[in-house]
């Protein structure tokens, strides 16, 4: 009897871990952090917020104008934007919570 709960302790152990994970909430994108991120990596060529913050060269478009537009202000479209390499932008690799920070924080600029 005792081997048996034995045997039994680790498939119990995995599936409590297996319930734990999918209740376990998603951990929300952080927008003020994307805010800092921008600062810190954007503002050389994009003007990041409302304020004017930034530098303006003509290929690269405003973070406000991004959010305001419906459809370059798409959460999969500007995450998928931001997980590949363009000609006209520094060959950055971020992590997927960093990119979803700075999708929040450029989605956070758009029309409420």
């Amino acid at each position: 009897m005792r081997l048996a709960s034995i045997r039994f302790l680790p498939s119990a152990a995995v599936a409590a871990a297996l319930c734990m994970a999918q209740a376990a909430p998603a951990i929300a994108a952080d927008a003020e952090h994307g805010h800092q991120l921008a600062k810190q990596w954007c503002t050389s060529c994009h003007v990041i917020d409302k304020a004017g913050s930034g530098t303006t060269i003509d290929t690269a478009p405003s973070f406000p104008s991004i959010a305001a537009d419906p459809q370059r202000s798409d959460e999969k479209r500007l995450t998928a934007w931001l997980s590949t390499s363009h000609p006209t932008m520094p060959n950055f690799s971020l992590a997927r919570d960093t990119i979803a920070d700075l999708v929040a924080y450029i989605r956070s600029l758009g029309p409420r």
